[in-house]
């Protein structure tokens, strides 16, 4: 028996790794519908965007891994290129309902080439990186027939084999709390050798949905970045989210300077460790960010005179919301320190500007298709407007020729948007 589990060990460790994502393409009102309420259905569709994102990142951290999204027949792969990051590919999912699906998936993956196979759902953003790898050594190194990640509803998480047995998908009560004590069962009528990882959770109802929020705002560890951002674009849309619970406690705040822009905060503080800390910082509004990219696909860009650095710096139109919404506020940067007209003005994302010094935070946009005209400015500003090619504008964002880091920042987030729309 020992001969036989060294040539299985040898055999898996010349092979390579699978993880399947069981994922959906985000359409409104068809993922993610029990988050519907106390989400809208469009806003859970942004969420449930975010987790198969995050769980395509997921995916590329586990080492030595071919990463693949199982998709349902009918979905159209076309429509998650642009969220997918590279190294990740599609697959559709053979077979019909939860237990074929999942059969499929793991007989398509292992026709592929695959020595193990690991399938997860799309919706545990937060799910630690260690317990996949985790799965694969117990199938590898301990030469497991399953593993098994239990999730607290009586499901599993993550089901990992290294050959097809199609016993633990038949007589399962699937989507019930019976899921995982069913399959444990069918594994034991087939004989098969079982190790668990750690439990973990999904996210499919209100509760579960507080608990993500808690998790990510007491555990700095927890990766999910696209579902962070997803989060906070959530609550500016006005969505009904519990509060993310932070690690300090405001003793005392005073605000001893304030004008239209910006405030000076100065607090007392509790820390994680107990100890009091002072702590300043400036309290200023969001701000838009837009990249204007002409009909010739050309970017401009604006030079500035910037009175606290004593220079000229290169940055795109930005400026503050002043009572508008963040798309109206673009158009009318756009329009006002370019003369930018016409085109379409798409929201791209958002960054903290400096974080540890200031609460400002950069909304981006994207204007593609852009006439220029006379610009609009306001007396006090001195700036005059730089039009580069694309190419050379993302290629002086990375060099750090476009000096101000929210513009360049700003730029390198509309790559992707701008090259796509560039090859049209």
């Amino acid at each position: 028996m020992l001969p036989e589990l060294w040539r299985e060990m040898e055999r898996l460790a010349r092979q390579p790794r699978a993880l399947g994502i069981m994922g959906k393409v985000p359409e409104v009102g068809q993922v993610k519908t029990r988050l519907s309420p106390p989400l809208t259905p469009e806003h859970a569709a942004l969420l449930y965007t975010a987790f198969l994102r995050d769980a395509m990142l997921l995916g590329l951290s586990v080492p030595q891994c071919n990463v693949s999204v199982v998709l349902p027949e009918g979905n159209d792969e076309r429509q998650l290129h642009d969220l997918a990051p590279a190294g990740v590919s599609f697959v559709q999912q053979p077979g019909n309902g939860l237990g074929e699906g999942l059969r499929g998936a793991i007989r398509l993956l292992l026709g592929h080439g695959a020595g193990s196979v690991a399938l997860i759902g799309s919706d545990s953003p937060t799910l630690p990186e260690e317990h996949i790898e985790q799965a694969f050594d117990m199938l590898e190194r301990d030469c497991a027939d399953v593993v098994l990640g239990p999730a607290g509803d009586g499901g599993y998480y993550l089901i990992a084999v290294r050959a097809d047995h199609p016993r633990l998908f038949e007589d399962i009560t699937w989507s019930s709390e019976l899921v995982m004590d069913q399959t444990l069962e069918r594994a034991r009528e087939a004989n098969l050798r079982v190790k668990l990882i750690p439990e973990w959770y999904d996210i499919d109802d209100g509760a579960s949905l507080h608990r993500l929020v808690a998790d990510l705002g007491n555990d700095g560890h927890l990766a999910a970045p696209a579902t962070r951002v997803a989060l906070r674009t959530l609550r500016r849309l006005g969505a009904e989210l519990p509060e993310s619970p932070v690690p300090w406690t405001v003793l005392s705040t005073e605000t001893p300077y304030r004008d239209r822009r910006r405030s000076l905060v100065q607090e007392l503080l509790l820390t994680h460790c107990g100890d009091e800390a002072a702590y300043s910082y400036l309290d200023a509004p969001d701000a838009v960010w837009i990249v204007p990219v002409t009909t010739q696909g050309e970017i401009v860009l604006i030079r500035q005179y910037r009175h606290p650095v004593r220079d000229w710096v290169l940055e795109v139109p930005a400026g503050g919301l002043d009572g508008d919404s963040m798309h109206a506020a673009a158009v009318k940067e756009l329009r006002e320190e370019v003369g930018g007209t016409g085109g379409s003005v798409s929201y791209v994302g958002a960054f903290y500007s400096s974080s540890g010094q200031m609460t400002l935070r950069a909304l981006v946009f994207v204007a593609l298709g852009v006439e220029l005209g006379e610009s609009e400015l306001e007396s006090t500003e001195l700036l005059e407007p730089v039009i580069v090619p694309a190419g050379l504008a993302f290629d002086m964002a990375r060099r750090g020729e476009i000096n101000d880091g929210q513009s360049a920042l700003a730029v390198l987030f509309c790559e992707h948007a701008i090259r796509a729309w560039l090859a049209k």
